[in-house]
């Protein structure tokens, strides 16, 4: 089983009272990972209108780069909204939400992606291995490559920050 080594903690991005497009939040987030050749599995989408009307939107992906045979850059993302829908008029009639979100973003390196240092029942050997390739000869690779995820992780919360702050109705 590949190994996950996490990078700092969980970032989450809030907003309440805002109105906003979901639709186009969810095209730019995902737009800004594919653009970046990072690929998105989705793992869970649920959505219901509760008794107040209120619609409550939740999903998770996992999105993952791969770095090297060994190493993959990954980031679990999971976003929650209870919004509204409302009608703005400016030229145009549009339909917008109104409401909350927040966007949770957990980042780490998943090594080992090929399990060719798998620990099987006597593996005590293979893991020692294991550990002395990522300590000595892959620490300067794995740093890089933290810096990298650190890097994308910034820019991506600037961007949903600066969506949220922008492309909002008012």
């Amino acid at each position: 089983m590949p190994q996950k080594d996490y990078i700092g903690s969980k970032i989450v991005v809030k907003q309440k009272l805002l109105t906003f497009d979901m639709d186009e939040l969810y095209k730019m987030l995902r737009t800004w990972f594919e653009d970046r050749n990072y690929e998105i599995v989705e793992k869970d989408f649920q959505e219901h209108i509760d008794e107040k009307g209120i619609r409550h939107t939740y999903f998770k992906w996992v999105i993952s780069r791969k770095a090297d045979n060994y190493t993959k850059l990954t980031i679990d993302l999971e976003f929650n909204s209870a919004t509204k829908d409302v009608v703005i008029e400016k030229e145009t009639k549009t339909i917008a939400q109104r409401g909350s979100v927040e966007v949770s973003f957990r980042p780490y390196l998943l090594k080992d992606i090929e399990e060719e240092w798998r620990i099987r029942e006597k593996g005590v050997v293979r893991k020692f291995l294991r550990e002395l390739y990522d300590k000595v000869f892959g620490s300067d690779k794995f740093e890089s490559y933290t810096k990298k995820l650190e890097s994308d992780m910034q820019a991506v919360i600037a961007d949903v920050k600066t969506f949220l702050r922008i492309r909002r109705f008012e």
